[in-house]
């Protein structure tokens, strides 16, 4: 079975990871890499868990977030809708989880990532020099505001 029709499971319940989209993620990925843009950064091996957190200009439609994919080899997952149509009740029982720093839950999900230990790690991009960066992870606090306010921080730097 192919790495894009085999199905995840979260929380209970089978959902396809890219389904027929993940050829035309592949080639937008291979056409980007082809004119020059380079993933830069400690990004997480497979089969370690994460929380990405994608800063300005990685939305989940974009053609650059899909080099970021494919640096993580199609597999992760994204857990939460930017503009909060999905309601995330826990993060998915899955390696790596992709969320668009936009979104309405950021505050719940950090929670969560702190209560199971899982590391964060900011993903941001620099246009001009067509580079996407992944910070160093880091454990969430149980500070969550202050997490909150360092995450703000650093993608403030994008604008």
């Amino acid at each position: 079975m192919s790495r894009s029709s085999r199905a995840a499971k979260t929380n209970g319940e089978h959902i396809r990871r890219w389904g027929w989209k993940a050829p035309l993620k592949w080639i937008r990925a291979a056409a980007l890499r082809y004119t020059g843009w380079k993933c830069e950064g400690p990004f997480p091996r497979l089969g370690h868990q994460a929380l990405l957190i994608l800063g300005p200009g990685l939305d989940a439609e974009k053609w650059v977030t899909s080099v970021v994919e494919h640096k993580l080899s199609f597999s992760g997952i994204w857990a939460a809708d930017p503009f909060g149509s999905i309601e995330p009740a826990t993060l998915p029982l899955h390696d790596l989880i992709l969320v668009d720093y936009r979104t309405e839950h950021l505050v719940q999900l950090i929670g969560q990532a702190h209560a199971r230990g899982i590391p964060i790690q900011l993903v941001r991009v620099a246009h001009p020099e067509k580079r996407i960066r992944c910070n160093t992870p880091f454990t969430p606090s149980k500070f969550l505001r202050r997490d909150l306010a360092y995450i703000r921080r650093v993608f403030s730097y994008n604008n």
